[in-house]
């Protein structure tokens, strides 16, 4: 048997594929790991910030209602809309005031018109059955608060005042036609948690 030099050391193939293995396997659980980890860092940090924008909502609740024709009670104004618009620079693209009337039907949630005004930072939301309405603002602030009688209107179909109406119009396009014939309030709130209600009572129809 030839001698080997002093300087080498016999090493079984077997063994040699055997470490080959390892190093892959290693090598691949390493990356699994390391992937892992990296992408339960970012679903945390997307947790924490939903989280974070679930506890800056402000809920925001009122009552509309409208004086009854004969006098008496007050009734509810159901179906009346109440829109909230950040105080700030207005948006680029309006949304349509048009699909945003007051009514008996509550806008589907994936109404282009909401959901510009949502990702505006604003809300929207119409009175149920009773009069109650409640939206969630994303966060504490000034907001243009908008108030629309769905059954309260305004003699002789007069037009919205022009004071009143150009704000609304840097937010909402037809803005006219959310308003016209009909009562509304356009006030500048502060809206924050624990804040007062928003309660509104109308004049009777037909009132200036």
């Amino acid at each position: 048997m030839a001698e080997l030099p002093s300087d080498m050391i016999l090493f079984p193939r077997r063994m040699f594929y055997i470490e080959a293995v390892l190093y892959v396997v290693v090598a691949v659980g390493a990356f699994g790991a390391g992937y892992a980890i990296g992408r339960g860092s970012g679903h945390d940090a997307a947790r924490d910030d939903q989280g974070e924008a679930a506890r800056r909502r402000v809920p925001v609740e009122g009552r509309a209602s409208y004086d009854a024709p004969q006098g008496g009670h007050n009734l509810p104004d159901a179906g009346a809309v109440a829109i909230f618009l950040p105080v700030g620079t207005p948006p680029a693209h309006r949304p349509s005031a048009e699909g945003l009337v007051p009514g008996n039907q509550p806008p589907p949630e994936e109404a282009a018109a909401v959901q510009v005004i949502r990702e505006m930072g604003g809300a929207f939301a119409r009175a149920d059955g009773s009069g109650q309405f409640m939206a969630y603002v994303p966060q504490p602030g000034r907001y243009y608060v908008l108030i629309v009688s769905c059954h309260a209107t305004r003699s002789g179909e007069a037009p919205a005042e022009e004071k009143d109406l150009a704000r609304p119009a840097e937010y909402l396009d037809h803005a006219s036609a959310l308003l016209r014939g009909r009562q509304y309030r356009w006030t500048q709130e502060e809206l924050r948690l624990g804040g007062p209600k928003l309660d509104v009572t109308f004049p009777a129809e037909g009132s200036p």
